[in-house]
């Protein structure tokens, strides 16, 4: 049996399971059930619909930077030296600070969101392989800190 995604959503029910498991994920089957009024087996059986259509793409854990240690959000533009494209997303990976980066056009090319533990009038970005080191690298990389920015 073939489900289109639009009849799914066009149904109160599906629409109501999705709002209580965006408000809460870890809700359990049963809770699901009493607060939209039907039965536990019909719950799970509608949840997994959702699952194996794609409509729920899954479920994930999100940390609190503050919590960890790491206070300050900061947008990082970077723009590579010639020849060294490939490997800025290579040392995104390697870096636990990055949790997000992006492969942008314009003068830069990639933007990097990266959460710290301080961040101070004097805090520098200092070289990193790869960017350009003449005088225009503070060009290169430009950072925007905020108080908190909750991980997207």
């Amino acid at each position: 049996m073939h489900v289109q995604v639009g009849e799914m959503l066009r149904d109160r029910r599906n629409v109501e399971l999705l709002r209580l498991l965006l408000d809460e994920p870890r809700m359990g089957i049963a809770e699901l059930a009493r607060r939209v009024g039907m039965s536990a087996p019909a719950v799970r059986e509608r949840v997994l619909r959702l699952e194996e259509t794609g409509v729920i793409a899954g479920y994930r854990v999100e940390l609190d930077p503050v919590a960890l240690g790491y206070p300050v959000c900061a947008y990082v533009r970077v723009r590579p030296a010639p020849g060294q494209l490939p490997k800025i997303a290579e040392l995104a990976r390697r870096l636990p600070q990055v949790v997000e980066c992006h492969r942008v056009t314009g003068e830069d090319c990639f933007v990097m969101k990266v959460f710290l533990p301080v961040w101070t009038s004097s805090t520098r970005c200092g070289p990193v392989p790869g960017l350009r080191s003449d005088d225009h690298q503070h060009r290169a990389i430009h950072a925007r800190a905020a108080a908190r920015i909750a991980v997207a």
